[in-house]
């Protein structure tokens, strides 16, 4: 192995693991609060479900939750409430339903209404890894919800809809029931999904495919006729390392103004990243949820209102446009009437600006802003919980605002946690028409307020990307004796980028309490994605700057910001750096998917360049060496990119999983350069790995078996015929497959392929000395001993190993794409020794064919023949489609792997 290739492989392990490391570990710590409950859960089984039911789906049931008390029987239900149908994710339990059941319970104390939480019990499938379960899951859930909704005949309400709460996959499953042609889209208005992947995060397998595509297709194609549904969608952000939060958006599959599509660390009252489990049951999502289902209630149904506008005012308030209070309530900007007030004290602010850093020992007054021109704007930051505290004046003389209106609900609570504060910033063009902003402080509030009319140009500005090469801090801007900024990142679209922000005090002109803070934004445009960083205005405040999803296709103008709030009695300054360690990251959040596919291709690409040996009548080599000596990026990105520039078709274009990174806005065109770099290392590692195990084993073989072993049987290039067993073998696997599930075969064929290559190379390292002897003797002048035909049978043989070790990393390679249908299979065995609609059947059973002269020829290697050459180039080829097509649809990869094998089993049967 050359210098030039252990340095290469080094690097490149390196940056890909740096990444990893970033991707897996780089967050904060998790700050949700657990939910708990002060009284034993029950999870009741509910009776009544039909027979046909039961016996059509014998590994789902279904039950109600409920607490306290002595046990109770599910034949005395009582239902009253409003029922919610709670379904796990992949892998999830019916008893993660605890969570939002028990908050609920406790709420519906203080209230005149409660909520019935029902949860499906999916036997924890693995749903994410096998799609065939989630048809299935999909109309048990149906069957679930027509019981439900029969559950409550004899209640006085009588429920005709249930609102759906989906986990992870559980939500998908819930926008899957209204593509059922028996299903009746009015028996569900109100669906919630906790980090739910709207969008497939690994292509798996083709059922999978197919299911999210066709559920996504009916959802874009129907979006008029279920106006009635609205969406809820929470995603954990940066601690959620197995659903990014770009899948979790129904953007482009829900109308606009039917969902919310937003993530933990931007919702109000939140702002806390979340890992995928902890979406469920972090105490502060919950209770935002919770709120916003009580606010739901028509008083004069007692259920949820069919008003879907109503209903997603209340989602918005609660998830995103928070504008104070824990209940929703709908502020009208009414016509205020200052003149009529008697008493009131104006005063009129002399530079623009306004600080009360602690209580406000003056009397209630009204504080007015004047608005100079129309090129300026104005912010204020207070923790004053004031219910009406900012308005607009209309009608005013120099000093008084006679009459204005309430924008209070303009407003906006801002982090920290707790800590009360509510900002708001209005534009020129909402300033617009009016003389005055006015700012109610009360007299002995005990808080802070800033307030600022500012000049746009002054306080929006530009900022140019550091370099990516940059190894120091970009200085941005010396920031003094103002409470906010505004900076727009122009460029900041890449999502594979990252940066720190860092805004470091340099000095205050008075003494700052601890508890005042400055606050860093980061803003996106296209996205509810906000993160924010928040710290003592005498420290440092840092933030990383991401994206956590890609800017729409056809959005070509919006850019990112980083908001910046300050104390104004301090001095600042503010630094942008590139970040490498996080940009590695962004690239395995984004494109770690694209990871086996990169790898197969490399490893294809060494199996072609082994054919070419072989028809040049070259030595073979290791797989290893082979991807040192011809796997080169340039023999696949390249021609790529060629045909891409002088094949321009629409339909083709869109066939290529390039156009899904497209439409995520999360595609450039050095892409698959970039992978193919970040796998080579780990690929050489994984190479060296899979060759280790057999050596060791031939190593041992050959110490026990010394004087047993030779190689007689590789003297003759021809066949020597086949045994029946081989034969018998294959056919026998072929049913496994087929009885029980493909990646079962594939296991057994790899651990035969395994016992053969270390056979072989058992015998290879038997003779070895002996030519090492001869090679000496006939240094020393004295006859070798070997004779040339012994030197090529010892050649054949050594071909013959490395040949078959090829053929054993396809193997493995293919049965690691196999391995969710095992795990599927496995996992429900006790159910059904089959794995029906199985995606690992036709890639075992083209595997099982493709090893017959493998395992039946003493010498596996194939001939020379015409066909090698072309063959060779047909891999090569192939590679260049895998990059086309399955670089998102992983799956595609088992067929190409397996077409790879069947090409082989041709050539050593000519």
């Amino acid at each position: 192995m050359s210098t030039g290739h252990i340095i290469l492989c080094v690097i490149t392990l390196t940056l890909l693991g740096l990444g990893i490391y970033d991707y897996a570990a780089n967050f904060e710590e998790n700050g949700c609060s657990m939910t708990y409950m002060f009284r034993m859960p029950q999870f009741l089984p509910v009776p009544g479900m039909k027979d046909e039911v039961q016996a059509a789906f014998p590994r789902y049931s279904l039950y109600y939750y409920t607490e306290g008390g002595k046990p109770q029987k599910t034949s005395t239900l009582q239902l009253s409430g409003i029922p919610v149908l709670f379904i796990p994710g992949n892998g999830g339990s019916y008893r993660q339903v605890r969570s939002l059941g028990s908050v609920s319970l406790m709420k519906s104390e203080k209230s005149d209404y409660h909520f019935d939480y029902f949860a499906v019990d999916l036997n924890g499938e693995k749903n994410a890894l096998y799609g065939g379960f989630l048809f299935e899951q999909t109309e048990y859930v149906h069957q679930c919800i027509q019981h439900i909704l029969d559950l409550y005949e004899d209640s006085p309400t009588s429920p005709s809809s249930v609102v759906v709460a989906g986990h992870s996959m559980g939500g998908l499953i819930a926008r899957a029931l209204f593509t059922l042609p028996e299903f009746n889209p009015l028996l569900v208005n109100t669906i919630i999904t906790q980090a739910t992947p709207h969008h497939p995060v690994l292509r798996v397998d083709q059922l999978l495919d197919n299911f999210y595509w066709h559920v996504n297709r009916f959802w874009q194609d129907n979006r008029e006729s279920l106006n009635h549904v609205t969406f809820l969608s929470t995603g954990g952000g940066h601690r959620d390392v197995l659903v990014k939060a770009s899948a979790t958006g129904l953007e482009g599959l829900v109308a606009p103004n039917r969902h919310v599509s937003t993530i933990s660390m931007s919702v109000p009252h939140v702002w806390l990243a979340a890992d995928h489990q902890c979406n469920v049951w972090c105490k502060e999502l919950v209770l935002a949820t919770t709120r916003a289902l009580f606010d739901m209630i028509d008083p004069k149904t007692g259920l949820i209102t069919v008003n879907a506008d109503k209903r997603m005012d209340i989602f918005r308030f609660h998830f995103s446009d928070h504008s104070g209070g824990k209940n929703y309530h709908k502020q009208k900007e009414g016509v205020i009437k200052f003149a009529e007030k008697k008493d009131l004290v104006f005063k009129v602010t002399t530079k623009s600006k306004l600080h009360i850093p602690s209580t406000n020992n003056d009397k209630l007054a009204y504080h007015l802003f004047p608005i100079p021109s129309p090129n300026h704007g104005f912010v204020a930051t207070t923790k004053i919980p004031s219910a009406r505290w900012v308005f607009l004046c209309s009608k005013a003389t120099d000093a008084t605002c006679e009459e204005g209106i309430d924008v209070t609900s303009r407003g906006r609570v801002a982090p920290p946690f707790k800590a009360g504060v509510r900002e708001i910033r209005l534009s020129p063009e909402e300033l617009d028409g009016f003389q005055f902003v006015v700012i109610r402080v009360p007299s002995g509030s005990a808080g802070v307020i800033n307030a600022e009319m500012y000049d746009m140009e002054d306080r929006h500005q530009p900022v140019e990307l550091p370099a990516f090469f940059s190894m120091e801090p970009m200085f941005i801007a010396n920031i003094s004796d103002q409470s906010y900024m505004s900076f727009t990142i122009d460029g900041f679209t890449s999502a594979s980028k990252a940066y720190i922000a860092e805004l470091v005090p340099v000095g205050c002109a008075s003494a700052v309490h601890k508890r005042i803070n400055s606050t860093l934004r980061f803003e996106v445009p296209w996205k509810r994605e906000d993160t924010f960083s928040v710290a003592p205005a005498t420290s440092l405040n840092s933030l990383s700057l991401k994206l956590q999803s890609g800017r729409p296709l056809h959005d070509n103008e919006s850019s990112p910001s980083l908001s910046v709030y300050m104390d104004p009695r301090c001095q600042y300054t503010l630094t942008l750096q590139y970040s490498h360690k996080e940009g590695y990251g962004q690239i395995i959040r984004f494109y770690g998917q694209t990871i086996p596919t990169m790898l197969s291709v490399i490893v294809v690409l060494a199996v072609a360049s082994q054919l070419k040996h072989l028809y040049t009548e070259k030595p073979l080599e290791s797989i290893s060496k082979l991807q040192e000596l011809y796997c080169k990026p340039y023999i696949v990105v390249p021609p790529i990119a060629l045909f891409r520039a002088l094949v321009k078709h629409e339909g083709l274009e869109q066939s290529y999983d390039f156009y899904i990174l497209d439409k995520q806005g999360i595609f450039f065109p050095f892409l698959p350069l970039v992978m193919f770099l970040l796998c080579y290392g780990l690929c050489a590692v994984i190479l060296f790995i899979i060759e280790s195990v057999p050596d060791i084993l031939g190593r041992l073989w050959a110490w026990v078996n010394t004087g047993e072993l030779s190689i007689t049987e590789f003297q003759s290039s021809k066949s020597q015929g086949y045994r029946v067993w081989p034969f018998a073998m294959v056919g026998g696997l072929m049913a496994l497959a087929v009885g029980t599930c493909g990646a079962n075969a594939l296991i057994i064929l790899c651990v035969l392929t395994l016992s053969k290559v270390a056979g072989l190379r058992a015998r290879v390292l038997v003779a070895e000395p002996a030519e090492l002897q001869a090679d000496s003797n006939a240094a020393d002048g004295e006859p070798s001993g070997i004779t040339p035909k012994w030197k090529r049978v010892l050649q054949r043989a050594t071909n013959s190993y490395h040949f078959a070790s090829t053929i054993l990393v396809l193997l493995i390679f293919l049965l690691v794409f196999t391995l969710p249908s095992f795990i599927a299979w496995f996992e429900n065995l006790s159910f059904d020794y089959n794995l029906r609609n199985d995606p690992s059947l036709y890639p075992a059973l083209l595997a099982s064919v493709s090893v017959l002269d493998l395992l039946g020829n003493p010498a596996p290697i194939p001939k020379k023949s015409i066909w090698m050459r072309p063959f060779s180039w047909m891999m090569h080829f192939s590679t260049m489609l895998m990059v086309l097509y399955a670089i998102e649809s992983v799956y595609r990869c088992a067929y190409f792997i397996s077409g790879t094998l069947l090409l082989i089993c041709f050539l050593q049967l000519v």
